[in-house]
């Protein structure tokens, strides 16, 4: 495989804050995306969906370098990954803390795609596409609370409120950040809900819940994004548009595409966002 385009965009044009990463090696290619904090939590400096994203980076470097497709398996590297965010708890003395509150955990969704076995692995909702099929995971609690903030958007407005004074200070965040911090409560939940979901955490124990999509030979190309892209297109180009369409036309991120944050005042997008296209 070799890279055709990538590209990484911090939400904030601030390179040191993004969230969201990308890899590229001889076996592994991925795209890693941090989750955003909920509140203003650090960890060595760097907020939890940042530390997240460098040690998977880190982990993901190591594996790609003793890669053998003959030892190694969907299960084994997720597994792998998910140990590196484990060992800085346990180096940092905040494991059995950060495992009685998710809070206060430092989590991360992905796409991997392993050349030598051509499969993609998937934890969280991060997308990935081929010329052919488009594969996605999106959460059934994000919706959820996309929808929630729809709603309260719809009745500031009808209150008097305007959109721009919403792009200045997002009020409908604040009213739904409880009911976000909520939803710690089901990441990575042995008790099976509909709202339940998985990322990498360090306590990732799931397995059953990842995807594992056999790439097809047909396929020339492979694309993968994190979800700062609503729609993950065929090339680079044509994803920005699809995501400039909507900032243009819906900043506030609560009619075409439906989302837990809209654009901040000064900000490029609602979202960090990475984009990496492959010839395979």
């Amino acid at each position: 495989m070799y890279v055709i385009e990538k590209y990484l965009q911090s939400k904030n044009g601030n390179t040191e804050s993004c969230e969201d990463g990308i890899f590229t090696g001889r076996n592994l290619a991925a795209i890693v995306d941090g989750a955003t904090s909920k509140g203003t939590l650090l960890h060595d400096g760097k907020a939890p969906g940042r530390l997240a994203r460098d040690l998977v980076l880190e982990a993901l470097e190591d594996l790609d370098a003793t890669f053998d497709a003959d030892r190694m398996d969907s299960a084994r590297v997720l597994n792998i990954l998910n140990d590196a965010i484990a060992a800085w708890y346990r180096a940092s003395g905040m494991y059995e803390d950060a495992k009685q509150n998710p809070e206060l955990r430092a989590s991360a969704s992905l796409v991997v795609y392993c050349e030598p076995l051509r499969e993609l692995w998937m934890v969280g909702d991060c997308r990935a596409r081929t010329e052919y099929s488009v594969f996605g995971h999106d959460k059934r609690i994000d919706f959820l609370f996309s929808e929630l903030r729809s709603y309260v958007i719809e009745d500031l407005l009808s209150s008097g409120v305007t959109e721009q004074s919403l792009l200045e200070h997002d009020r409908s965040r604040e009213l739904i950040l409880p009911f976000l911090k909520m939803q710690h409560g089901f990441q990575n939940q042995r008790y099976r809900s509909d709202f339940s979901y998985s990322v990498l955490d360090g306590y990732f124990t799931e397995l059953s819940t990842r995807r594992c999509i056999p790439v097809a030979q047909s396929a020339s190309e492979l694309m993968l994004g994190s979800d700062g892209y609503p729609e993950l297109e065929r090339t680079l180009a044509e994803s920005e548009q699809s995501l400039q369409r909507m900032l243009d036309e819906d900043p506030l991120m609560y009619r075409l595409h439906r989302s837990t944050k809209g654009v901040t005042r000064g900000n490029l997008s609602f979202d960090d966002r990475a984009f990496l296209r492959l010839a395979i």
